[in-house]
This record gives C-alpha cells, sequence and structure tokens, in this order.
C-alpha cells in the first residue's frame, strides 16, 4: 500500500515536470517499479518489444578500451551527474 502512494506521488509529479504528458498513441511498453539505493521508487519500463522493431543505429557506442586510449594525456576531466539524465533527450512531437 506505501508502495502505491509513492508510485502515485511520483508519477503524479512527472507531468509537472514536463517529464510525461497524456497521449493517445497506440504504442505502450509495460512499466514496474523498482527500489533505489536510496529508498526512493524508479518506474521503469520494459522496451524489448519496442526495441525489435526499432530501425537500429549504425553508429555504436564507443569501445571503452578505445576512449580510455584517446584521453590519455588529458589534464582536465569533469564529473556530471545528470539528476533524471534519461528524460533530458526529447522526443519529437510526431515521436508521442
Amino acid at each position: 500500500v506505501q508502495i502505491k502512494t509513492e508510485v502515485r506521488t511520483h508519477i503524479e509529479k512527472m507531468p509537472k515536470n514536463s517529464i510525461i504528458e497524456r497521449s493517445q498513441s497506440e504504442w505502450n511498453s509495460p512499466a514496474f517499479v523498482i527500489r533505489k539505493k536510496n529508498g526512493d521508487v524508479r518506474l521503469v519500463n520494459n522496451h524489448i518489444d519496442l526495441n525489435n522493431i526499432t530501425k537500429k543505429d549504425g553508429h555504436p557506442c564507443a569501445n571503452m578500451q578505445d576512449l580510455k586510449l584517446d584521453l590519455r594525456g588529458c589534464k582536465y576531466f569533469s564529473k556530471i551527474d545528470l539528476n533524471n539524465g534519461y528524460y533530458q533527450i526529447e522526443i519529437a512531437k510526431k515521436d508521442r
């Protein structure tokens, strides 16, 4: 019962923060909840079916070993913690 309240509160905040919006789309993905290490709730979507019909990206992520070599000799580094970083990737209106 407590987790339902936490999830409801979490979901109610999302439209206010421009993270989600109402949609009439025929597309959806199942969602479930897990607990973060700090005890907060995290909404998780299962995109396996969507991934199976999505056009694959022709530019794969860089290999970690290659990245380390590229950084060799660099003097300054930054560490950035993007709060809700996943939600900061905007989706084109036609694709929502």
